[in-house]
This record gives C-alpha cells, sequence and structure tokens, in this order.
C-alpha cells in the first residue's frame, strides 16, 4: 500500500476500528518481509480468526438492519393506512357537520359557507348570482295532522324534487329545522 492509502486507513472512522487494525496488522505482515513459513501462517491464522468474527458481527448487524428496514417499512405503511382512515374520518366529519341529516341538504352552516364563497366570488370577480328562499306554507299543519314522520316524509321528497331540478352550478340548502 501507498503512504497515501496507509494515512487513509489509520484517519478510518471509529465505527471500522476492528477492520482498519486487520487492514494494518496485514500491512505490517506484508512490510516485515517474513520469512518463516511457520510464523507467516501464524500471523494469516491470527488475521483469519479476526476477519471471521469481524464477518459474522458484520453479518449480525446487516440482519438487524434489515429487519429494521423491513420493520420501518412496515410501520411506513400502518402510518399511510391511518393518515388515509383519519383523513377520510375529518371529511366525513366535515361532510356532517354541513349536512342536514333528514334530507341530506346542505345545513344552515353549509349554506352560510356556500354564500361565504359566492360572496368572495362576486367581489373579487364580480360575479353575480341569485339567492331563492322558498318557505313551505302550513307545514306545522301538516306535523300537527299526519304527524311528524308524515313531515319528514314530505320533506325528503321535496328535497328530492328540487335536488333533481338543480343545474350542475346551482345550490340546495335546508336553512331552518320547520
Amino acid at each position: 500500500m501507498t503512504e497515501k492509502e496507509n494515512t487513509f486507513i489509520e484517519k478510518e472512522d471509529s465505527l471500522f476500528v476492528s477492520e482498519t487494525d486487520i487492514l494494518l496488522h496485514s500491512q505490517e505482515i506484508i512490510l516485515s518481509r517474513i520469512r518463516d513459513p511457520q510464523v507467516l501462517f501464524s500471523e494469516y491464522e491470527q488475521l483469519s480468526t479476526q476477519y471471521g468474527k469481524l464477518l459474522r458481527q458484520t453479518k449480525k448487524l446487516v440482519r438487524m438492519g434489515d429487519h429494521t428496514q423491513k420493520k420501518l417499512l412496515e410501520t411506513n405503511e400502518l402510518v399511510q393506512e391511518k393518515v388515509s382512515q383519519l383523513t377520510q374520518a375529518e371529511e366525513k366529519l366535515t361532510l356532517l357537520s354541513i349536512t342536514d341529516t333528514l334530507t341530506q341538504l346542505y345545513n344552515r352552516r353549509g349554506t352560510y359557507e356556500w354564500l361565504d364563497d359566492l360572496e368572495g366570488q362576486y367581489r373579487l370577480h364580480g360575479k353575480t348570482f341569485a339567492l331563492f328562499i322558498i318557505d313551505i306554507d302550513y307545514f306545522k299543519k301538516i306535523n300537527d295532522t299526519y304527524g311528524h314522520n308524515t313531515g319528514d316524509h314530505v320533506l325528503i321528497k321535496l328535497a328530492e324534487i328540487m335536488r333533481n331540478s338543480l343545474r350542475k352550478q346551482d345550490f340546495l340548502g335546508r336553512w331552518g329545522g320547520e
């Protein structure tokens, strides 16, 4: 080895101390020009033993690294799945918070949000819009005469009829509970 390579070996990171020791030992053997086969064999045997031990440790570390990487990948998949579930739950909760459960129309809160968006578009682009408010006359009488289940059915059917009459850009919401 050249002097530059030798310097590189000596400055090796502490993580590789054993490997560095083996390389330095082998350098010493080469540079000493040992002539006695028995001494050379003994030195070689020592290096071989050190190398074997190091190889076993390295294999163990690699297996541990592979196992850790596998666990990290599994954990990452689990985290991604949980994030997806949370995102879906959040979307569902958001929809539930702005939707009337009976008619499946936007509730007052959802309607306010939609009107705020329309007002923003009007202020930004001058885009005009029309707002219609429909009231069912004598609806309380339907509930009182035929019962709330019938009144609910009337609201559901009316919402369905109106929803089927809308254009793509139209909006339909339920303002009040009566």
